[in-house]
């Protein structure tokens, strides 16, 4: 079996996003109630006023929402109308217990209030990946077929593919940030009753699927 070669992980993203049955179009509800009860929960991490922002001028009800931020900006909470969602910068799998604690308090203050049912789960990875040894194009090369391969006159730039099952999928890409870097998102749909733990286990192995495929572990 070859050996994987070692990437660096340039940037990451992480997005846990709750789609609610029925949107709740009564703006009282999201400011005096589901607001409120997420605030109450995560200032167990330190969140105070300082850390709430809302958008003044919505354009439309989607992005009526109120966020709340934590861990130096690093971790977003929001919450909507008609969804809300936990994103998360440059996550590390080290971080997992805590990010989950916080996902799962937040998303349980909501649920708890009876104002909304979860209709369903959606979460996605992005990372920008980069080798010492290969750019992205030679590290997924191997994929391409003779129809795909460089001509002198009109040489291949980068490669790319991507991966669908029913409820997932991969794309495997050229990063647009970094030079001769890869671009990985994963991406799923789960159903209402999914936890959160769950969730993260699925995405965890799922990454280490992609990057067996791709012949790279993370350093």
């Amino acid at each position: 079996m070859p050996e994987k070669q070692k990437a660096q992980v340039l940037q990451a993203f992480f997005e846990c996003r709750m789609t609610y049955r029925q949107p709740v179009f009564d703006l009282r509800t999201l400011h005096s109630e589901l607001a409120p009860a997420l605030y109450q929960t995560l200032r167990k991490w330190n969140v105070g006023l300082e850390n709430v922002t809302w958008k003044q001028s919505p354009l439309n009800a989607s992005e009526i929402q109120v966020v709340l931020s934590l861990m130096s900006g690093r971790v977003a909470f929001s919450v909507g109308l008609g969804q809300a969602t936990l994103f998360v910068s440059n996550p590390n799998w080290s971080e997992a217990p805590l990010i989950l604690e916080i996902g799962e308090a937040g998303f349980c203050a909501l649920v708890d209030g009876k104002k909304i049912n979860v209709d369903k789960w959606q979460a996605s990875v992005w990372m920008h990946l980069a080798t010492a040894d290969q750019s992205g194009k030679a590290v997924v090369s191997k994929f391409i077929r003779d129809a795909g391969k460089d001509t002198s006159d009109d040489p291949v730039i980068a490669y790319g593919f991507s991966v669908y099952r029913r409820d997932s999928s991969w794309v495997v890409d050229k990063s647009v940030l970094y030079p001769d870097a890869l671009f990985v998102r994963i991406n799923s749909t789960f159903g209402s009753d999914t936890t959160l733990p769950e969730i993260a286990d699925w995405l965890r192995k799922e990454e280490e699927s992609v990057l067996d495929s791709l012949g790279l572990e993370v350093a």
